[in-house]
């Protein structure tokens, strides 16, 4: 006997292992779901170590709790002396001789040899008074336990026997064969890695022999029901790694239904029906088990064209877990693509996107376009020139569009007029400034400078609001507007002498009227009814010197313009805010 790790499981489990020595007998047993039945009182009677609610001390262990026990000894949880906590296999003093231990120690140290990442590894091996022991590493639970808990989906099942069959395919590699293959056998780590533990029946693989005739020997080792009907009924006397496979295939159908298949449920059904009746399949039970898995499973336990080896099942298993995960992943992708389809569908069509006509073109049909409504909403948000930390934004509660800047701004509410007669008009009013300047302007133009400053002229009107302490006034000018690298804005204005009308005192509301008109030749401006300022659309001679003795470097540009030719119109603002409503343009007729 090959004396090795045991199972770690707490749940008991039925003890159908028969070892070397023993005579095959068979009891009938009706119990059909799990716990199959408890392991026999004998199992343990000449064992001292007996499970106790206190520590008892053992060689250099403190014992902690029993957590199984079977034919050939009992597994303890201990601890010992540097704290750390192992699984000591206690074998049965009462069948070892002094020959045997001799044998003990010999295949311990062969079985220490088998390392494996899912082979039990044994971390050494003692004998205290007169018992053998091995210490293991402890384990989390084992195959019995998971499925006793009913954790175990078709996808876990799979991954941890394909791990138990890297084992096993190691094991047959070097000529061993298990023997004991059972759930309780199959432990899980700490990583959820599946172990392969138990070595105790583990033998040399012998080719095949079949006897002629049942019953010639009663040496039967293993646990019955995960034994090829063929060993049962002595008609293979050699161990081969097929031993194994059957086993393989009883304990993955019994992790995916949570039940050995029905001719394990006594020894008698299993060693009458075993040879006659295939494992029925669990897809006709289970309609979650796929049949591709059931022809795994009938493979596993077949009489004949089985899988030769551990290497051959884990090819299989490996396979048809790929094929499942792609299956799988192609599955949530198309669910995926299909929910999205079934959304959009129920959702309603989504509006082509409407491309609003520009102001020109507007105009031009309908004759007349509002700019800002009587709420001060934008239809035609004006556009904020030269200053870029302007702000423009209706303000809701005051009904008004309002645009407030600390320097020279130029608001253009339209550009490029065609060539005609326009009347623009609308409200306005200012900030309680006296330093705000309001101006009306056409004719905008922009040109870049010898050293990169931009440089603005226009022709308008500046409109300042009388107050209880001043006149107000409306003056024609024309002004050049400088914006160096410095940000730092500069002012050169022309006035027109004749071009003047005074303001008396509180002679406006808060709210003020402003019409302006526009044509080829010339440019007029009012408010509140004041009979309006005229300027001519073209520079003179005159004007042009007004500017350009003061401005540091003169531009060619400034020598010709005409201010009619463009027509942008808009307003200038210095230092202030100013709100707006009802704003439009009319082309005249």
């Amino acid at each position: 006997m090959l004396p090795d790790g045991s199972t770690h499981s707490t749940q008991s489990q039925p003890d159908w292992r028969v070892e070397p020595g023993q005579t095959l007998s068979f009891e009938p047993h009706e119990q059909k779901t799990l716990p199959y039945e408890t392991p026999p009182e004998s199992a343990n009677e000449s064992l001292s170590l007996e499970p106790s609610t206190t520590s008892q001390e053992f060689d250099n262990f403190t014992i902690l709790e029993r957590i199984s026990g079977g034919g050939s000894g009992a597994v303890f949880k201990a601890k010992d002396r540097l704290g750390r906590i192992w699984a000591i296999k206690v074998l049965r003093d009462d069948r070892l001789s002094e020959d045997q231990c001799k044998r003990f120690f010999i295949e311990a140290q062969k079985m220490q040899a088998l390392k494996h990442p899912h082979l039990l590894e044994i971390q050494d091996y003692r004998i205290f008074e007169g018992r053998p022991f091995l210490i293991l590493p402890l384990c989390q639970e084992s195959f019995f336990e998971r499925i006793l808990s009913g954790k175990l989906s078709i996808r876990s099942s799979v991954r941890l026997m394909m791990d138990a069959t890297k084992g096993l395919s190691f094991l047959h590699e070097q000529g061993y064969v298990h023997r004991d293959i059972k759930p309780g056998n199959l432990l899980i780590d700490q990583n959820g890695k599946a172990i392969v533990a138990d070595l105790g029946l583990l033998q040399q693989a012998e080719p095949t022999e079949h006897n002629s005739s049942e019953g010639k020997s009663t040496f039967v080792p293993g646990t019955i029901p995960y034994m090829k009907p063929e060993v049962l009924a002595g008609l293979e006397t050699k161990a081969n790694p097929t031993w194994d496979i059957h086993a393989c295939g009883v304990t993955l159908y019994q992790m995916l239904s949570g039940r050995r298949p029905p001719i394990c449920d006594s020894p008698v059904d299993y060693l009458h029906k075993s040879r006659e009746e295939a494992i029925p399949p669990l897809s006709t039970e289970l309609k979650k088990v796929p049949k591709s898995l059931d022809k795994i499973i009938a493979r596993c336990c077949a009489k004949q064209g089985g899988y030769a080896n551990a290497q051959q099942l884990h090819k299989a298993l490996s396979s048809w877990y790929f094929r499942w995960y792609t299956r799988s992943v192609i599955m949530f992708v198309m669910l995926l693509f299909f929910s999205g389809a079934a959304v959009a569908a129920m959702l309603p069509p989504k509006p082509k996107p409407v491309i609003q006509p520009t102001l020109v073109e507007v105009l031009e049909k309908q004759g007349e376009v509002t700019l800002i409504d009587d709420k001060g909403y934008a239809v035609y948000p004006p556009k904020i020139r030269m200053n870029k930390k302007a702000l423009a934004q209706t303000d809701e509660e005051l009904k008004a569009y309002s645009i407030d800047s600390v320097d020279f701004a130029f608001i253009e509410l339209c550009d490029k007029l065609p060539e005609g007669a326009y009347t623009i008009e609308g409200d306005f009013r200012l900030a309680a400034q006296q330093s705000t300047q309001f101006h009306f302007g056409t004719g905008f133009r922009t040109e870049k400078l010898a050293d990169q400053s931009e440089a603005y002229i226009y022709r308008g009107f500046s409109f300042v609001e009388p107050n209880p302490m001043t006149e107000g006034s409306i003056r024609g000018l024309t002004q050049l507007l400088i914006y160096p690298q410095d940000d730092t804005i500069h002012s050169y204005t022309n006035q027109y002498p004749k071009a003047f009308q005074e303001l008396p005192k509180k002679a406006f509301p808060s709210w003020h009227n402003f019409v302006g008109e526009i044509d080829n030749t010339s440019t007029s401006f009012s408010v509140n009814g004041v009979k309006p300022l005229i300027l001519p659309n073209t520079m003179s001679a005159d004007t042009l010197k007004g500017i350009t003795r003061t401005v540091p470097q003169p531009n060619p540009f400034l020598a010709e313009y005409n201010f009619g030719a463009e027509r942008p119109i808009g307003f200038v603002l210095k230092s202030g805010s100013v709100d707006f409503r009802n704003v439009k343009i009319t082309r005249k007729k």
